[in-house]
């Protein structure tokens, strides 16, 4: 046994722990950011803790309401202004939306939407005849991203994918009642 002492054993490990503080930050980080992206019940717990530290924050902290009310009005009045600026927030919260909602960056976002020419995957129009973005398709049970749709797509397959699960229950149901 290489330490039979463990005050030794403590030393020994804070030694190497402040000799190696960088990587070891490093590497807790580069940890913390592949759990978060790989896996959506532990992002949504995440989310969760998260809202609900800053919503107590922001009842109990006067200054810190005060500040978030300030951050608040000083964007609108820059989105007032200044239509780039305005274009720049836009992006800005929707490049986090990517990151937080499906785990993914602009590149990969941008990716998608080349490999998929510019178009729906389901109805194949192009990006340019919507006023909007694309809509990120994901797995709801697994949070995997399938492709880029337009809105109504999007939107159809959610109540098509509902649809079918809650029929699918139904039937096993109905066939466990006959035998």
């Amino acid at each position: 046994m290489p330490y039979k002492d463990p005050s030794k054993k403590r030393a020994n490990g804070i030694k190497y722990r402040t000799a190696n503080i960088e990587k070891h930050r490093e590497q807790t980080r580069k940890w913390a950011v592949d759990k978060y992206n790989s896996n959506l019940e532990f992002r949504t717990k995440v989310k969760a803790e998260s809202k609900a530290r800053c919503n107590k924050k922001y009842r109990e902290d006067s200054v810190f309401r005060e500040r978030c009310l300030a951050r608040a009005k000083a964007k609108l009045e820059l989105v007032k202004k200044d239509p780039i600026a305005s274009k720049a927030l836009k992006n800005s919260v929707w490049e986090r939306s990517l990151r937080v909602q499906y785990g993914i960056d602009e590149s990969k976002y941008n990716a998608l939407f080349n490999n998929q020419k510019g178009c729906c995957k389901i109805c194949g129009i192009h990006q340019t005849a919507l006023k909007i973005r694309l809509s990120v398709d994901h797995d709801h049970n697994n949070g995997k991203v399938r492709g880029l749709l337009c809105g109504p797509c999007n939107r159809q397959l959610g109540i098509v994918e509902n649809f079918l699960s809650k029929a699918n229950k139904y039937l096993k149901e109905c066939s466990n009642v006959a035998d």
